[in-house]
């Protein structure tokens, strides 16, 4: 959305507190690691390609020129926006924004 972001990592799990520290330990190792720009720009073709196929939904395009006409925006710039995205602005939202301080896990139990 244009005035807020957020991250979601999320699943089914009998231990989720151990779940919780896997996953802050791989974000940890691939800010230290670094990010790999092959995998980036194979992920990136991924969204374009995706996106490409929607447009054979008339459903899929209807909905999505709804989404986009209220929020002010049109389905046709998320194709520009996705090929904007910079390696350096994902390893920079990587440190940022994916921080320990910055993560809440929520859990639904059964009674």
């Amino acid at each position: 959305h244009k005035d807020y972001g957020h991250s979601i990592i999320g699943g089914e799990s009998e231990n989720p507190e151990n779940v919780l520290d896997e996953v802050l330990k791989h974000i940890e190792n691939q800010k230290k690691d670094g990010l790999s720009k092959q995998d980036f720009e194979r992920i990136k073709k991924k969204y374009i390609g995706y996106y490409l196929m929607d447009f054979n939904s008339i459903e899929y395009i209807a909905t999505t020129f709804v989404n986009h006409y209220f929020n002010d925006s049109s389905i046709l710039k998320y194709m520009d926006i996705i090929e904007s995205i910079r390696f350096e602005e994902i390893e920079k939202r990587l440190k940022e924004h994916l921080t320990q301080e910055n993560y809440s896990i929520s859990l639904i139990t059964p009674k």
